[in-house]
Parts: C-alpha cells; structure tokens; sequence
C-alpha cells in the first residue's frame, strides 16, 4: 500500500457511513397540488440611464455544457449479477478446489509469485478496506470532512444531508433551491438565494426532468415554505423544462420559477428576486465574468452570495450587457461594485465604464487559486464590517479541486453563517502555494481560534488522500504548538509521527 509519511494512518480510517435506510429517504409526499408562479425580471425603473456602451439584451448566453453528461439519471443503476469471475468447478475426481491460492514453487516465475501476493488475506483486505473508503459517503479525518462524491446530483445530495440530518416539523429546510446541472452560471446564481430566499439547500436536475436521487431528498426534506415568500417551497432557476415543475408540483411542492433569456439576464432577475424579498437593492453588489474562461475566477462568489444578501450580477471581456446596466441603476449611482476578476479577465476600459454606476473595487489574484484567496479575504473583510454588510467570520474552507469546477456551488451551503466556510481551489495531491499560505494564517490569527475544521468536496480520483491528509497535518500542527518542529526533530525518516 502506498505510504502517505506525513499522514496518521488512524485519521485516515476515520469514515463517517450512512446506512442504506436512511439514504433511501422514503418521506410520502404531500397530495395537494400547489398552485405556481412564474417571476421575469422587470428591472426598467430608476434613473436615467448612463451614457456608456452597453452589451445588446441576451450577449452573454447562459452556458450548456451539459451534453451527454446530462443524460437519463432517473433510470435505475446498480450492477448486473454476472459471471464476473470464473468458476474452475470441480476436477476430474470430483473434488472441489480449496480456497486459497497455491504457494508458488521457489522456480515460479515473477508473475506467478505476484498473482499469489495479490491473493493473499492481507492484500485483500487492504483492496476491500480501499473499497470500502471510496463507497463511503463521507469520508473524515480528526480536523477534515470530506463530501465523497464525484459529479454535482450526489454531491448536492450528501451536502444537504448533511446541514440537515433530521427534518423532524422543527428542523425541516424553508425551500430548495433547483438548478440544472451542466450550466454553471445558473448553479452558482442559483447558490445566492438558498440562505434568505429558500433557507434551504442547492439541488441539481436536469433540464427535462429530476433525476431520482434529487427526488428522494426532496421527499425527505418535505420543505415547510417561506412565510415571507408566499410559502414557496421550491425555487426553479434557469432552463429547467416543464417536467421539473411538474414533478416538483407532484411532492405536493409550491414551485416558483426565475426565468430569463441568457446569463446577464438571469442574474438581473435573480437580483430582482431577492430585492422583491428583502424590500431593497442592496448597494454592494460583487461583478464577475461569465465568459467561459472566466469560470474559475468567477465561481468562488459563491462564497459571498450564499451567506448574504449581496447579488451577483455579470460583464464579459466585451463590455456590460444592457440587463446588467439596469440592474446598476437600481442603485441610483450609489453602488459599492465589487469586481472579481483581474485585468486579464475583465480588462480595464470595462471597470471603467462600471464606475459610472458607482465606486469600483477590484478583488483579483494573479491565477484562479490566488482569486479564491482573495475572495475568501474579502468574505472576511465584508462579514467584520469593514466592507460589505454582514456578521462573522469564516471558520472553516471548503476545498474542491480545479479540476472539477461543477462542485463548486455546492460549497455555497457550506458558506453560510453557520459553518462559514470560503470556497478555496486547490490541486488533487496537495495545497498550491497561495492556498496553503492563506490556511496557515487563517490559523495563527488570533480572530480563528475556532478554525479548526476543512471541508473537501470531491471523490479520491480528484482529490486523493494525500491532500486530505495534508489539510488534516496543517490544521493539527496549528492546534498543537511546535507539533510540526517536533516532528522534524524527532523524524526517523519513517513519516511517521512520534
């Protein structure tokens, strides 16, 4: 088995399993049907508008990247009973094989003798013990969590799960919020309205219709309503046909939808949306790209938007789209805009013509994991009150690699107030630079005293043990003074702790 030196094998053995009963989630759905509503952004009013080039209504298409990947989820899976192996049976005189492999003669050769190594209890178990980690809905170690999942459908899944493990009358979610997997500009819009607008968790669908493992946890959250939304239960976001709803409607759900005609349009009317809740346009609002190119540097607002009530409204290298302008105007001139992108995504002349609308700030890093630091320094900057409008402090992050960018709204449920936790990028085996550097001080400060804990989002494949492992070393040598040079002191040159 693979060493990880500076990991304890103890915390990485520490799997957090669900049983099968509980993740069938068998609530009976509600046999009224509730009427539906359907919201278009009419953003027109205000002053006057600037005189500045703006983008003609639609540039900025929402982004599909769906494909196959989006396929038929709600088909039933699971692996065939086969003749996986085969059966050498009986021999000629009729005796059955032993089960256990035959030692190798001393003249065998190479291979031989490896097959019988592989096949040996020890080997064995330590295959099952691999299996076991990577069927495991969650995997944790004493100072990490890991969501254990590989594409968006589950790892939304295991998140609500997790925020809500028991969904007696009191402890039920408001709402959900219901985005289409493979158009990542919805999901990440769609994070910003789980905390005031649903209270409740993301959860991803397809475009023509709710994959089964969706509807299992909408049957086992059975959302209350928000009292302050007219009891809406389900908020349907972006390109989402009319079988979601109809399904969503069949739980006995009260559905909403936010439609609109291309990106900038649907972040308008999401703006619109929360406005409509809260009674006003919030003057800070964070700009980002929606460019494709652009994907990594915007998707970390996520954990800004999902933990408060600052919107999300988008440019592209191009220029402003008109229905971003509008969406500025609501603001009367008084807009704190907050770019989150550097000059290399959203070129100077566009930030430029943002400032008509209000003051400017740019919030960028040189790549994408330098930006997620730096948003995740600016969440810290806004919830203390020394930029932006909400309480706290972060005391946790959330790691998802870059590699595997549709993970990322998911994050936004671990944002919010009560686990506080910042999306960061991060690479498959260990911390880049800027990220690790960011953790480190997060723990010396003496403001993170309760920052003790990481979240990762993602399967072994994108981000392996060893980076878990890492996260886990990190945040122990800061719990313990010195750990970290007393290992070094005290190192046989095992890897292994003292």
């Amino acid at each position: 088995m693979p060493s990880c030196g500076h990991v304890r094998p103890a915390a990485l053995f520490g799997l957090v399993l669900l049983s099968a009963a509980m993740l069938e989630g068998c609530f009976p759905s509600s046999p009224l049907q509730q009427p539906t509503r359907t919201v278009m952004s009419d953003v027109t009013g205000g002053s006057r508008m600037a005189d500045i080039p703006v983008l003609a209504p639609g540039t900025l298409s929402q982004t599909d990247e769906r494909g196959s990947a989006g396929g038929d989820r709600n088909s039933e899976g699971g692996a065939e009973a086969g003749s996986g192996a085969e059966s050498s049976g009986s021999d000629a005189s009729g005796k059955l094989p032993e089960h256990r492999a035959a030692v190798p003669s001393p003249s065998a050769a190479p291979g031989e003798a490896d097959a019988f190594r592989d096949s040996a209890p020890e080997a064995l178990a330590v295959r099952s013990s691999e299996a076991a980690m990577q069927a495991a809905p969650w995997i944790a170690t004493a100072h990490t969590t890991r969501i254990n999942a590989a594409d968006p459908y589950e790892a939304a899944v295991l998140a609500s799960r997790m925020a809500w493990p028991s969904t007696e009358n009191d402890e039920r979610p408001g709402g959900v919020v219901l985005v289409p997997q493979g158009d990542w500009i919805a999901a990440v819009l769609g994070a910003g309205l789980i905390d005031d607008a649903a209270d409740g968790p993301l959860l991803y669908a397809d475009a023509d219709g709710i994959p089964e493992a969706t509807l299992r946890e909408l049957r086992r959250l059975r959302p209350t309503g928000m009292p302050g939304n007219g009891g809406v239960q389900a908020i349907l976001v972006g390109a989402l046909g009319p079988q979601v709803q109809r399904q969503a409607e069949k739980l006995g759900l009260r559905v909403e939808r936010i439609a609109a005609r291309g990106a900038a349009d649907l972040a308008r009317a999401v703006d619109a949306y929360e406005a409509a809740q809260s009674g006003e346009y919030p003057a800070d609002v964070l700009v980002g790209s929606a460019d494709e190119e652009a994907r990594l540097y915007t998707a970390p607002a996520v954990s800004r938007i999902a933990s408060s009530a600052e919107p999300l409204l988008l440019v592209g290298r191009a220029g402003i789209p008109l229905e971003t302008a509008q969406a500025l105007e609501q603001r009367g001139g008084k807009a704190r805009i907050h770019l989150i992108a550097p000059e290399s995504i959203v070129p100077p002349d566009v930030a430029e013509d943002l400032a008509v609308y209000g003051q400017v700030t740019r919030i960028s890093g040189e790549d994408h994991f330098a930006q997620s630091v730096a948003m995740a320094r600016y969440v810290e900057m806004a919830e203390t009150g020394a930029g932006g409008s909400g309480a706290g402090i972060s005391r946790s992050v959330s790691l998802v690699s870059s590699e595997s960018p549709s993970l990322a709204p998911v994050a936004g449920l671990l944002s919010r107030a009560d686990m506080s936790a910042p999306l960061l990028w991060t690479e498959k085996e260990v911390m880049p630079e800027a990220v690790l550097a960011y953790v480190r001080s997060r723990l010396t400060e003496s403001s993170s005293a309760s920052f003790r804990h990481a979240w990762l989002i993602g399967e072994l494949g994108s981000l392996s043990m060893r980076a878990q492992g890492q996260v886990d070393t990190v945040i122990q040598q800061a719990a313990v003074p010195g750990l970290g040079k007393r290992e070094a002191a005290g190192s046989s040159g095992s890897g292994q702790r003292k």
